[in-house]
Formats: C-alpha cells, sequence, structure tokens
C-alpha cells in the first residue's frame, strides 16, 4: 500500500509500505538530494511516536518492512548508528530514546560544527582524539580543527576556548564529559582561521 511518510524539516514523500526501511531511507534521500560521508549503511529512521515509547522509536533493523516497523509515519527524522563508535537522530532529540542501539558505556556530549548540531551519544571509552578523528576522517569537521569552543547553558558563564592537546586528546569521552559544566553544555568545533 502506497503511504506517506513525513520526514520532519524535508517534507512528504509518498513510499510502497511493503518495502523495507532501508529502500525509504534511499528514495527519501534521492528525494531531497541528501548524500551521506559516514555512509549510507549508517542511515536509520526514528519515528517522533510510537505506540511502545513516550520518547519516540529509533529503528535497528532497516531490513524490516516500512509496514512492520514505521507505525507512525507522519513526523520521521533521519537518524544515524556507528556500531561501537556513535549514534544521534536529527532534531537534538536527547537521551532518553525508544529502542536505542546498544553503545558501550554511552556518553552524550552536544556537538555544533558547521550544519550539523546535535546531541550525539558515544562509546564512552573512545578517547577524545578518536571521536573527532572520526568526524574528521569523515569530512564532518576540518582535518586541521584545533580547538573546541565550549558554550554553557548558563547566561553568567561566558563562552571559553579549549584547545586539543595531547592531554585532552587522550582522555576517555566520558572523562571530557564529566569535566564540562554541570549544566548541558554545547561544544562548538570551529574552522581553522
Amino acid at each position: 500500500m502506497i503511504r506517506e511518510y513525513y520526514f520532519s524539516g524535508d517534507g512528504t514523500i509518498l513510499f510502497d509500505d511493503q518495502k523495507s526501511v532501508r529502500e525509504l531511507i534511499a528514495n527519501a534521500f534521492q528525494t531531497f538530494g541528501y548524500y551521506e560521508p559516514m555512509g549510507f549503511g549508517t542511515v536509520t529512521v526514528f519515528q517522533a511516536h510510537h505506540p511502545a515509547t513516550d520518547n519516540g522509536w529509533f529503528t535497528n533493523d532497516t531490513s524490516k518492512s516500512c509496514a512492520e516497523e514505521i507505525k507512525c509515519p507522519d513526523c520521521l527524522c533521519f537518524a544515524y548508528h556507528v556500531p561501537g563508535v556513535l549514534y544521534y537522530v536529527e532534531g537534538g532529540w536527547g537521551t532518553n530514546l525508544g529502542n536505542l542501539p546498544t553503545l558501550e558505556n554511552p556518553t552524550h556530549l552536544h556537538l555544533r560544527f558547521e550544519d550539523f548540531d546535535h546531541n550525539v551519544a558515544f562509546n564512552g571509552n573512545l578517547t577524545v582524539g578518536e571521536a573527532i578523528g572520526f568526524f574528521k576522517k569523515k569530512g564532518y569537521v576540518d582535518k586541521d580543527a584545533d580547538r573546541f569552543l565550549i558554550r554553557p547553558i548558563n547566561p553568567y558563564s561566558p563562552p571559553y576556548t579549549l584547545m586539543l592537546s595531547d592531554e585532552l586528546l587522550h582522555k576517555t569521552v566520558e572523562e571530557f564529559e564529566a569535566s564540562l559544566p554541570v549544566a548541558v553544555t554545547i561544544i562548538d568545533i570551529p574552522e581553522n582561521d
């Protein structure tokens, strides 16, 4: 059966619900003119509304049919999962989502660079160097990026710069997150001048 699938911020597409979620994503990427540097296999779908949870639903198996997996096609977001490394949902959906992928020691950081602005769950045992290196390798972050701009979410705390020193790069993501101000922080990765 042909159904409407609404992707938040992108638009609606008509698609056969007997085809797989992976095929829906491929069609949506073609329709919206998207490309994913991390590889198409990392892309999945997040349903903002789902009968099994109050916090939306992360689709882990894109080989299932849309009829089987997508219960609420009225508000979909693209989501990403790199096993052992990270997952996130476009739109900054937060941390307590339904049906999350398994990730060792998930540690959440709100990252912002170019048009990327998401709450990312990393494997907290990775080093900061490995996490940033992943984004550099994929072309998301300038390969010469050498600092973070830390923006505490507190009107009385000004932003500050944190250089990507050897000491910082060798900390685990969990240790880095624990060192940030208690008020959740946005981490900007500015381009080098």
